[in-house]
């Protein structure tokens, strides 16, 4: 009787260790969000300490609705500051260049539009090429012009900063 009532307590004791097992990684994936909501508000929070003085915060309020325009417009405008060619960033790097301003609109082509390009450089290599938007709405390094082979990971750079990182290469 004695391991038989043990028996009775282990298991007891076992559903109650489950239970805290699950409420550990309900906490756990809880912390995990919190720690990736810091990191993401951390970026935001040294991108504006970096361009704060030279930089106008707009939301993106409508897009073109189209699959081979690539336009949105965002709510603000010439009041704001706003003129265009202007590029538009984030605080992962450049987005696009303003196409129309109106005094509280502003409408803004973005890079992986096919009719956009901008001029980029590959961070280690140093080749430089132009970023263009393709029909699907990639954005492809175009026009590099070198013997010297360009490695999958390498970063593209702007003057705004980094845009992206090589996955493929072709031709």
């Amino acid at each position: 009787w004695h391991n038989y009532f043990y028996l009775r307590g282990v298991r007891a004791e076992n559903r109650q260790l489950k239970e805290q097992i699950e409420q550990m990684r309900l906490e756990q994936v809880r912390l995990s969000e919190d720690a990736a909501q810091a990191r993401r508000l951390q970026t935001l929070l040294s991108f504006k300490e970096q361009f704060i003085s030279k930089t106008v915060a707009a939301q993106v309020i409508g897009t073109s609705g189209s699959d081979l325009s690539r336009i949105v417009t965002v709510d603000k405008g010439e009041n704001a500051g706003i003129k265009r060619d202007m590029a538009v960033i984030t605080s992962d790097g450049i987005v696009g260049k303003v196409l129309l301003v109106s005094p509280n609109l502003a409408q803004v082509l973005l890079i992986s539009d096919q009719s956009s390009g901008v001029g980029a450089i590959l961070e280690k290599s140093r080749l430089q090429g132009v970023l263009r938007g393709t029909a699907n709405g990639e954005v492809v390094l175009e026009r590099v012009m070198s013997d010297e082979q360009v490695q999958p990971g390498e970063n593209v750079l702007t003057s705004g900063g980094i845009v992206g990182t090589v996955v493929a290469i072709e031709g």
